[in-house]
């Protein structure tokens, strides 16, 4: 509820009750009573919009109140060549007005055996903190330790292996709410000539 609307029902409660005692005490019983039904009136008016904005309140989406990160794009970098591939991931706050405050978050780009056959390894959480506002992208990055073989290549390319990049960023709201977005990304076969990443079935929820 906004200053005006609050204060003045107030105000002309305040200033008809008085005209009414002075009227009242003055002699002019029916201008009392009539300047004191009108102040009624206006704190009547004054309680309405207070239930009225509690129940919007109560109406509105509560998801409205928290950020959200989702991935947006993915891709890597440097597949055939003799250097270790990268790749960046990038996540966007969708939400309209709230910061999302990433608190840690890891990337984790490797090769495995497609279809996958081992769990995929883990790594700790990287503390950092990342403000990112409503609506802006925000990339994370990684690379592979070393360049991938030949052999490797020549796997991927046969969708015998996959490049797989996943990993986790933990964030919250600015009043502490926790949330999580997990990812798990593909790329094989033909992908590896625009170096597009797709989701897989398993390791992808936001919360």
């Amino acid at each position: 509820m906004d200053f005006v609307t609050f204060w003045l029902p107030i105000i002309g409660g305040i200033l008809l009750g008085g005209l009414a005692l002075s009227a009242w005490y003055g002699g002019n019983k029916t201008l009392a009573i009539w300047s004191g039904f009108a102040g009624l009136v206006c704190l009547l008016l004054l309680a309405a919009l207070q239930v009225q904005e509690a129940v919007w309140d109560s109406a509105r989406d509560p998801d409205s109140t928290q950020p959200y990160l989702f991935i947006v794009t993915a891709s890597i970098a440097g597949f055939g060549r003799a250097e270790p591939i990268q790749t960046s991931v990038d996540i966007k706050n969708v939400s309209d007005s709230i910061n999302a405050i990433v608190t840690s978050s890891v990337v984790i780009i490797t090769t495995r055996p497609y279809p996958l056959v081992d769990p995929l390894p883990i790594r700790p959480l990287v503390p950092g903190r990342i403000v990112i506002p409503p609506g802006v992208t925000q990339p994370l990055r990684a690379a592979m330790a070393r360049a991938l073989t030949a052999e490797e290549n020549a796997a991927v390319l046969a969708s015998q292996r996959a490049i797989y990049v996943f990993g986790e960023v933990h964030y919250r709201s600015p009043k502490g709410q926790e949330h999580i977005t997990a990812f798990r990304l593909i790329c094989l076969g033909d992908q590896t000539r625009m170096g597009t990443l797709r989701a897989t079935e398993e390791g992808n929820y936001e919360n």
